[in-house]
This record gives C-alpha cells, structure tokens and sequence, in this order.
C-alpha cells in the first residue's frame, strides 16, 4: 500500500509541474498568491519578467497558485496537532 501511494504521489506532482511548464508563455504568467513571486525560466522569482517590463501596456493572464515554499510551509502547519492545555 506504501508503494500506491508514493507512486501516486509522484505522479501528482509531475502533473503539477507539466502543468506549470505549460503555462510559462508570456500570454499566461503565473504567480504566488501567498508571497507575490512568480514563475517564469522554470523557477520562481520575485522580479516580474524582464519582458513583461519592456512592454508595459501588454494584456497578459494571471494564473494564481502557490509556490512550492508556501506550499511546504501550509503542509507543515496543517501536519502539526494543536495542544491543549488543561
């Protein structure tokens, strides 16, 4: 059953990056909607794409998401059992 679910996982993260990776044109940018970084060149960044700065009067569509560090950082805080003191 450990092994369903590991390769499960894996592939639910490959199609989280394919899907990423289909998105990286400049007529769809993809960005955090935690921290505000975004995703082009295959990693994230916190400065809008230099093309992007060029052509300031260019229409592009905003995919929101979360970036893997605010991703891990809502795993962890949702895997943490609150403590009641009584």
């Amino acid at each position: 059953m450990n092994n369903t679910f590991e390769s499960g996982a894996r592939n639910l993260l490959a199609n989280y990056r394919k899907k990423i990776l289909h998105y990286t044109n400049l007529k769809k940018l993809i960005m955090c909607r935690k921290c505000y970084t975004f995703y082009y060149d295959n990693s994230w960044h916190t400065d809008m794409p230099e093309r992007l700065k060029e052509n300031k009067q260019a229409e592009v569509e905003v995919l929101f998401t979360q970036c893997s560090g605010c991703r891990e950082e809502t795993e962890a805080f949702a895997q943490r059992r609150p403590r009641f003191a009584f």
